[in-house]
């Protein structure tokens, strides 16, 4: 046995060998007792020095927590802000009242939401935190409900899923009897139990979910949208380096759609890249397609704002979203996806509902015991009632909202992308796609005629756009797709839509001649349509060599493909006409329309527009009585088989309009085309090929009747309409300005008149050369302009430059050509060339006798010339005989008050005061002085002249009375 010895020093429990009892007393000192901290914050963020002010959010924010014992909630899209304006709010709060509690806990779920309380326990150093026997919910709930601590905010971030607040806790921690949860009394109260309802305390709640908002705050929430323009430009340029170029800045917030996560991101990816990335390379990057959009709006950069865990890639923070909406409720999913591949804004129920009702009755069984019509009612409010249930979980996460029409829904584009890139991660995008495809093909197909009916088309159409950019995979999705382009095609054309119908034609074209070869049917079709949309573009070169590609086809099949080959041949010959072939157009139109009587084509829409433009060139040739019967043979076949409201009896009522027009039959082409013009605007709307082309026929047909106000108040709205649909140098454009140029020379404005003739005359020159027979049309108004400017000579040089033209393209004695003639006459007589002007006019009169007739305001011009002619020769009586057969017809023709009339009568008082009628002179010209200043003021020169030669005449007759 050895001995152990201690020294003295030696305390407690010291021992070598002991073979008893030991009973051993330690004695821990007490600890310190622990002082609990002033107030302060938790806010796990720094504050955000670039913040951008989002209206009145934040007082709204303030307004509703500073109540006793509040509840409030901001509401919205993943990405919109939510958090960063709850950061902001803090700080504020802080600023003003540094004796309030500030509690930030990160709630997506029941771990994250327990961390938070222990944080709190820990940071305010709650007594007995640290003993395992008690619980950390218990402690904080009676913390908080302790007045003498003061006031508090606690601010519980991104709660999009609440079902776990409501779980009783030991059943979702899986606790065991001897769990500390069970013995500190909480076992079976919820997490939200322990969030206190105290006057000196308040919850602030971020969540995207609606359905969680009411379920914790009521109503008593805020919802937050994307920015607004100004807002997302501040943002974005305080994201961005001050070296960065501001260019494109506007556009790119316009196509991240002014979302706040997604404007950070851009603007993080742009920094870090530059200078080899610029605001414009991202904006051209994202605008490519949907893959590199995706690649650019799924990076993630970083964020000192947010949340460690939470993504800082717009994409895969929504798609966090979707993925719990599948778990929890997938019919809903089933209709996100659907709805992302729809145009964002004016998305249809009725079509949501076709397909998924499809979807539901190809997988539902028979129910036993059930007849059909139950089966079928029971059905339809069951498929009700999940419709509903669908749209409002989508609504409560802001994936979705409605419009002012409630069955009309809108989404925001990049929530679109992201679900298709998600459903392409999943491999499912072609699954809807093709749903989307199949239900838009079916719904637009089965609209046929009146087209009434085409408003429902209206609907569908912007959806038809996005299509375009969803070009399927699979060859029987294919074919529906490509059907649905030559579809929207069609309706494109009909709305005057040059540029989107040139796209889908092009596209239905092109995919229909992969899928069934270029002699198919459907192929040719298709191209018969895009030489249409072409042609009313004004493409005339590449719709040509379409339709006759597509005619030579057609021609060469076995048998012959003769309706498809009538309906290329009349937009052939529709082509030449708006191109001023008259004589080629109609060789064409005639055969087609000899083909289609003879029974080869049973089209009666073809029939009728077919006539109607064959009666068109005939007018355009001078052929007026062939042009009439023609056209009211067509608006009487239109009317009857098809109605007023067709395109093809606009189009002939239009043209047979045109005819009366060229007759000066001014009356019975009002009568005509002011009920067709209000019919047109109803149908189509104002800015549409069919209502433009009327409006300006009309217009032309009120100038010539010397309504000039409300001639000019047609045809300034008809060039806009022109010009955003087929811009400056269309050949409709060009002719509806030269009209306004006509207008402001009836009212003799020649400083308004002149630049827009010679605007006119360099677009023809422009667009068709010297030698065309516009560019001569444009030419001869310029010179009867400087004709009446007293520039005889320019007149002179210009109008004989266009005579060979004239005579080669339209012919001795077109009524164009004799106009010219006539014109012509006036500046020999203003040259003192009366001798010629004589000659010149006395034949260009009989011609036009026997072209269009005494009665048309052409031969009216030269009578009116060839009696000026006789004045200034002094052969009064020939030319007082020629002015009161000229005054009786332009009564009967123009009226009493048209300007030529009154012009007229004021000549043929000169004549008589000539032939010494005093008294009958001075009657006739106070008539012609006292209507004209009606129509053109007191301070018009030739008011002024009648007002001279009035004074003059008087003062004669008082001295011979005298």
């Amino acid at each position: 046995m050895s001995d152990i010895k201690f020294g003295d020093q030696n305390s407690g429990f010291q021992l070598g060998v002991n073979t008893g009892q030991i009973t051993l007393n330690q004695h821990h000192y007490p600890k310190p007792s622990e002082h609990p901290p002033s107030p302060f914050s938790t806010v796990p963020f720094p504050r955000d020095p670039d913040f951008i002010e989002r209206g009145p959010l934040l007082d709204d924010i303030h307004e509703k927590i500073s109540s006793p014992a509040a509840r409030t909630a901001l509401v919205g899209l993943g990405g919109a802000g939510k958090s960063q304006l709850a950061i902001e709010y803090s700080y504020r709060v802080r600023e003003k009242s540094p004796k309030t509690w500030i509690f930030w806990i990160h709630a997506s779920n029941v771990a994250r939401f327990e961390e938070g309380f222990q944080r709190i326990a820990d940071r305010v150093k709650i007594p007995g935190r640290q003993d395992p026997s008690q619980s950390v919910f218990r402690l904080v709930y009676n913390w908080l409900c302790d007045e003498k601590n003061g006031p508090w905010i606690l601010i519980l971030d991104n709660i999009d899923d609440g079902h776990y607040l409501k779980e009783p806790l030991a059943a979702k921690a899986g606790a065991q009897a001897n769990d500390a949860s069970v013995q500190s009394g909480v076992s079976g109260q919820t997490p939200w139990s322990f969030i206190p309802r105290v006057p000196h305390g308040g919850i602030f709640i971020t969540t995207r979910s609606q359905l969680v908002a009411k379920q914790l705050v009521g109503e008593n929430f805020i919802d937050v949208d994307v920015m607004d323009r100004s807002q997302a430009l501040s943002l974005m340029e305080t994201k961005l380096d001050t070296q960065s170029s501001r260019a494109g800045i506007e556009e790119l917030c316009e196509a991240l759609e002014y979302m706040p996560l997604a404007i950070v991101q851009a603007a993080a990816y742009i920094k870090q890249r530059a200078p080899r990335c610029s605001v414009l390379q991202y904006l051209d990057d994202i605008r490519k397609n949907d893959r590199k959009r995706t690649k650019l709006l799924a990076h993630e950069g970083e964020d000192l704002h947010r949340d460690d865990q939470a993504k800082n890639s717009i994409l895969i923070t929504w798609q966090i979203s979707f993925e719990h909406i599948q778990r929890t409720r997938s019919s809903a999913s089933d209709l996100l996806s659907l709805m992302s591949f729809f145009d964002r804004q004016g998305i249809l129920e009725f079509v949501l509902r076709g397909v998924l009702a499809g979807d539901k009755a190809k997988s539902s069984k028979p129910l036993h015991g059930l007849s059909d019509s139950d089966e079928e009612s029971d059905a339809e409010s069951d498929g009700d009632y999940e419709f509903e249930e669908d749209i409002m979980i989508l609504r409560d996460f802001s994936f979705i909202s409605l419009t002012d029409d409630l069955h009309i829904f809108q989404m925001h584009g990049l929530v679109q992308l992201a679900t298709r890139n998600w459903l392409e991660l999943h491999g499912d995008v072609s699954q809807w796609r093709g749903k989307f495809i199949g239900s838009l093909s079916e719904h637009f197909a089965t609209i046929e005629r009146p087209y009434d009916l085409w408003q429902k088309r209206q609907l569908l159409f912007p959806h038809i756009k996005a299509a375009l950019d969803h070009r399927p995979d699979t060859p029987d999705v294919l074919e529906k797709w490509a059907t649905l382009m030559h579809e929207g095609a069609t309706y494109a054309w009909g709305k005057s839509n040059f540029p989107d119908g040139d796209m889908m034609a092009t596209k239905a074209m092109s995919t229909r001649k992969k899928l069934f070869g270029a002699q198919h049917k459907k192929t040719i079709s298709s191209s018969s349509l895009l030489g249409s949309i072409l042609i009313l573009g004004g493409k005339y070169d590449k719709a040509e060599s379409v339709l006759k590609e597509a005619i030579a086809i057609c021609e060469a099949s076995e048998p012959p493909k003769v309706i498809l080959r009538d309906m290329l041949m009349h937009s052939l010959g529709d082509l030449y006409r708006q191109t001023f072939k008259y004589k080629e157009s109609e060789t064409i139109l005639t055969k087609v329309l000899e083909s289609i009587s003879a029974g080869n084509s049973k089209m009666t829409g073809n029939l009728a527009a077919c006539m109607g433009n064959l009666a068109t060139t005939y007018s355009e040739q001078g052929r007026y009585l062939e042009a009439e019967e023609l056209a009211l043979r067509a608006l009487e076949l239109s009317r009857k088989e098809l109605g007023e409201k067709d395109p093809a009896t606009l189009l002939v009522v239009n043209a047979l309009g045109h005819t009366y027009r060229c007759q000066s039959r001014f009356d019975e082409a009002t009568a005509l085309l002011e009920p067709t013009l209000k019919t047109a605007l109803a149908m189509f709307g104002d800015v549409n090929f069919q209502t433009l082309v009327v409006q300006y026929n009309l217009a032309g047909v009120y100038s010539r009747q010397c309504r000039f106000e409300e001639a000019e108040a047609l045809q300034l709205p008809a060039i806009q309409g022109f010009q955003k649909l087929l811009g400056d140098d269309h050949v409709r454009t060009l002719q509806a300005f030269s009209e306004l140029a006509a207008i402001y020379f009836g009212q003799h404005q020649f400083e308004k008149a002149q630049p827009i003739m010679e605007r006119v005359q360099e677009g023809w020159k422009r667009g068709y050369g010297e030698e065309h027979l516009m560019t001569a049309n444009a030419t001869l108004d310029l010179a009867s302009l400087y004709s009446y400017l007293g520039k005889y000579q320019e007149a002179e040089k210009l109008m004989d430059s266009t005579q060979k033209i004239l005579k080669e393209v339209l012919g001795e004695k077109h009524p164009v050509r004799l106009l010219n003639l006539s014109n012509l006459g006036a500046v020999y007589i203003d040259q003192e060339k009366l001798d010629d002007s004589e000659q010149l006019l006395n034949w260009v009169l009989e011609a036009q006798k026997e072209v269009v007739g005494e009665k048309n305001i052409y031969t009216f011009l030269t009578m009116h010339n060839l009696a000026t002619c006789y004045q200034q020769q002094e052969r009064w009586q020939e030319a007082e005989s020629l002015q009161t057969k000229l005054l009786a017809l332009q009564n009967e023709v123009l009226g009493e008050e048209h300007l030529d009339t009154l012009e007229c009568m004021g000549k043929l008082a000169i004549s008589f005061e000539s032939l010494g009628r005093i008294d009958e002179a001075i009657d006739l010209m106070t008539e012609s002085h006292d209507k004209q200043i009606q129509s053109l003021g007191a301070e018009d020169p030739n008011v002024q002249q009648c007002a001279e030669y009035l004074k003059s005449w008087k003062e004669k007759q008082e001295g011979k009375q005298t």
